[in-house]
């Protein structure tokens, strides 16, 4: 939580990728929800990867904010899944 990570932004996240980022359970920190049937991502989020993730292996980085599809952008993270990321763009 709170590191700067260099993400390539892939694409907008789709409603069903959204859904299935459970950000329930006691361990998900500073964006754990008290009722867990509203603990879910909401909103618009990009989807991206760190430089150094493969694609389809490693977790993803779920975006808030708007960046360039298919360029590199400075994020910071400010939450997590069971296995992916949340974070939000770093003004410049």
């Amino acid at each position: 939580m709170g590191k700067t990570l260099r993400v390539l932004v892939e694409g907008q996240a789709s409603a069903r990728e959204l859904k299935k980022a459970d950000i329930s359970s006691w361990e998900h920190g500073l964006i754990r929800e008290k009722d867990s049937s509203t603990a879910k991502l909401k909103g618009s989020y990009l989807i991206g990867r760190g430089e150094a993730d493969a694609p389809d292996i490693d977790g993803r980085i779920y975006i808030q904010g708007n960046a360039p599809i298919g360029e590199f952008t400075q994020v910071k993270i400010i939450g997590h899944t069971d296995y992916d990321l949340i974070a939000e763009i770093l003004n410049h």
